[in-house]
């Protein structure tokens, strides 16, 4: 079963607002030169991250939308991994896995 047809039109807006914001960072970045901030492009960044994280979450099939933000970088990750995909932080297991 995929994502309902609201949740493929909120993913579409996650992705316009990351499209948006790439192109204006594109046109600050073009305009400034090596004058750019570093600030405003990591700030660029983390807003595209955020707004793709959500996007993949609407757009997930059932059963693969069970997914944790690391503790580390906030990415979007498999709640049993040991190891982050992203960030390449290692993980241990949460508070919430049972040893029963």
């Amino acid at each position: 079963m995929g994502a309902s047809d609201s949740d493929q039109a909120a993913a579409r807006r996650h992705l316009e607002v990351v499209q948006a914001g790439l192109r204006q960072l594109d046109a600050t970045a073009s305009t400034g030169g090596a004058g750019v901030a570093s600030g405003v492009v990591h700030g660029a960044i983390k807003a595209a991250m955020v707004e793709l994280d959500g996007a993949v979450i609407l757009l997930s099939v059932a059963g693969d939308s069970a997914r944790i933000g690391c503790r580390f970088c906030g990415r979007l990750i498999m709640p049993a991994a040991t190891l982050c995909g992203y960030c390449w932080r290692v993980l241990s297991p949460g508070p919430t896995t049972s040893s029963s």
